[in-house]
């Protein structure tokens, strides 16, 4: 719950917190849904020099609140039955612009790695929602020096497994937009084109602050994809600490003692495996994916 206690606030020692977070790496964590960027959190969170939070939407749900809060103020001081001294004077009152609005966020971003970091002394400081890949040139410009995370899926299993997790959280939306497995995997395919295309654009531009890695890869090789990200992020990739992370993270644990492949519909973590499309796509369905993403699922090893 937003407030205050008084006496216990200091605004100098939490500004000193927050602007201590940009001498540590910040980094963002997107993909599409259901592409392994919880799996990619945990792995990051477990490591003892990184924190890495969940789920904050900072672009989907901060921004715009705080944007439509700021505009409210504006819209309140600027009229002249609240200020009306001013107005007589011949004085417009100054209003909050669009630096403001993206230092308010941009502060707003950093308080809450803040506190996800829970005082650790960590080295680098992220925050993974899915969403975040349509993001990753507005989020790389609001805080310097910070680097975007891609995590990729092949998109016949990730509408599989989004289709399942839809099912499961919100029947009656997913009925209503997309009453087939079909339809549904069509539309997937069409947004993961369009999403993962045009996070690129931001790796192309900034090569050293974009990292894309593979499901598969941390299926097959989860030790070495993990050490890449941690040599990404500036923190220790030692094998020692990197296998640690590996078997906290491993789905064993996080399913609750089921191996890999061993299905739970009504769990977060649902199979865990690779391939799983070629039990439920048929062939005009699966025809419409590879035309549709085809070159992009070519260039990172899906076909």
């Amino acid at each position: 719950m937003v407030g205050t206690s008084e006496g216990t606030y200091d605004y100098a020692r939490v500004s000193g917190d927050v602007a201590s977070l940009l001498d540590k790496q910040i980094f963002f964590v997107g993909g599409m849904v259901k592409s392994g960027t919880s799996w990619v959190q945990r792995l990051l969170d477990l490591h003892p020099q990184v924190s890495c939070g969940g789920e904050s939407h900072f672009v989907g749900s901060l921004f715009p609140r705080l944007k439509q809060a700021l505009e409210e103020h504006n819209r309140h001081i600027l009229d002249k039955g609240q200020n009306a001294f001013r107005y007589e004077i011949g004085e417009e009152p100054a209003v909050y612009g669009s630096d403001e609005l993206l230092h308010v966020v941009a502060t707003a971003i950093l308080l809450l790695m803040r506190k996800e970091a829970r005082g650790r002394p960590v080295l680098a400081v992220g925050e993974k929602t899915p969403g975040n890949i349509d993001a990753f040139a507005f989020l790389g410009e609001l805080i310097p020096r910070s680097k975007c995370i891609q995590v990729l899926r092949d998109p016949r299993d990730g509408a599989i497994s989004a289709w399942h997790h839809n099912w499961r959280m919100n029947p009656p939306e997913v009925n209503k937009l997309a009453p087939t497995l079909s339809q549904f995997v069509k539309g997937f395919a069409d947004r993961w084109v369009q999403h993962v295309g045009g996070s690129l654009k931001f790796g192309a531009l900034h090569p050293d602050r974009y990292l894309g890695v593979r499901y598969d890869d941390l299926l097959d090789q989860p030790g070495p994809t993990l050490a890449r990200l941690c040599g990404f992020l500036g923190v220790d990739d030692g094998e020692t600490v990197v296998r640690g992370c590996v078997e906290a993270a491993s789905f064993e644990r996080s399913s609750g003692g089921r191996a890999r492949g061993e299905e739970d519909r009504g769990s977060f973590f649902r199979k865990g495996v690779s391939g799983d499309w070629q039990s439920y796509l048929d062939a005009e369905t699966h025809a419409y994916v590879i035309e549709k993403a085809g070159p992009l699922m070519r260039r990172f090893g899906f076909l």
